[in-house]
């Protein structure tokens, strides 16, 4: 089961999850709005590792759902639960999508209800990533796209003729990107200290057409 802790059901109707949509997934997805209906699905949680806490950041600021226990202690304490579960949390303030392992990732609010319908499918297939609620649909090709820019900025003012950066933070971004897209041989070719910018940009494009036309 998919846990839904958001406190707004407006929130969730601004991104077209009414009632009506939650119902038609109510056999995988739980949505629980007060700490009582949250106290009283515990044990349903913690039964099932294969379980899913999607829990959003302000949860517990509001009037009706304060708890004795420190709030950024409960944060601590649902973060930990990754060891076991897979588990999300989700903010409006948090603009980056950040995934720190097969477990765990921290998310803005939109695209946790953009990707959930999605997300959800994949759940009922057991094929579910967090990926999936982070990119949707097109999460290689985002993941693909978010890596490449991450070695562009390391190139940035470097003209086509000048040789590609010899540190190590660079070879772990190529090394990553290479992964992802199953071209680890290409390694040794393209951290050579004799790369040429422009050819390490040119092989990079041409990879990634090669992984999307494969």
């Amino acid at each position: 089961m998919i846990y839904l802790i958001d406190e707004k059901r407006l929130r969730q109707e601004n991104y077209s999850w009414t009632t009506e949509k939650f119902d038609e997934y109510k056999e995988f997805i739980k949505p629980i709005y007060t700490k009582d209906e949250l106290d009283n699905a515990k044990a349903s949680i913690f039964s099932d590792q294969a379980n899913i806490v999607l829990f959003h950041d302000s949860f517990f600021d509001t009037m009706y759902n304060k708890h004795e226990k420190n709030v950024d202690r409960i944060r601590q304490d649902i973060i930990q639960l990754s060891e076991k579960m897979k588990v999300v949390l989700f903010s409006g303030g948090t603009y980056n999508r950040i995934i720190k392992n097969e477990n765990y990732a921290s998310l803005p609010v939109e695209w946790i209800y953009k990707n959930l319908e999605f997300f959800t499918e994949q759940y009922r297939q057991q094929n579910e990533k967090l990926e999936h609620l982070a990119y949707g649909k097109n999460y290689e090709f985002e993941i693909i796209a978010q890596q490449r820019n991450e070695l562009w900025k390391m190139l940035y003012k470097k003209k086509n003729s000048d040789t590609i950066p010899t540190n190590e933070r660079f070879e772990f971004l190529v090394n990553n990107f290479l992964k992802i897209i199953g071209k680890e041989k290409e390694l040794e070719k393209l951290t050579q200290e004799s790369v040429e910018v422009g050819f390490f940009r040119y092989r990079i494009n041409k990879l990634i057409t090669l992984y999307i036309n494969d």
